[in-house]
């Protein structure tokens, strides 16, 4: 498994998806928030990874409590049945990674770090 999700992390990062960050230092000015992470696996499935941005610091507010959500952009679910089933074909898609395809203004990236070790030569980077 752990082998799986690093093997998942670094196609990501050869994917331009994710960017390796030099460490937390005084000299930023702006928010910098750390997201815990875990691996999700559907039996017979590649796993995904999930970033759980609900977590709140000791006194803090978490990320998701911080976010300016917007209207929603989501259809009456009875609206949306009703227009299913009203049509002779149907198409369904997978987004599975139209959420790793959003991309972060420079300044707002350093809410939505993680920390990833890898082992290699026997050491954990």
């Amino acid at each position: 498994m752990l082998q799986e999700y690093d093997d998942i992390l670094k196609e990501q990062l050869d994917g331009n998806v994710i960017e390796i960050v030099e460490p937390h230092n005084s000299d930023i000015l702006h928010p910098v928030h750390y997201l815990a992470h875990h691996i999700v696996k559907g039996e017979g499935k590649r796993g995904r990874i999930v970033y759980d941005a609900s977590i709140r610091g000791s006194g803090k507010k978490s990320l998701n409590e911080c976010l300016y959500s917007g209207p929603s952009m989501l259809e009456d679910l009875t609206a949306l049945l009703l227009k299913f089933r009203t049509k002779r074909v149907a198409i369904v898609a997978d987004v599975e990674k139209a959420f790793l395809q959003i991309g972060l203004q420079e300044k707002d990236r350093d809410v939505t770090r993680f920390l990833w070790s890898t082992k290699q030569n026997g050491k954990i980077q």
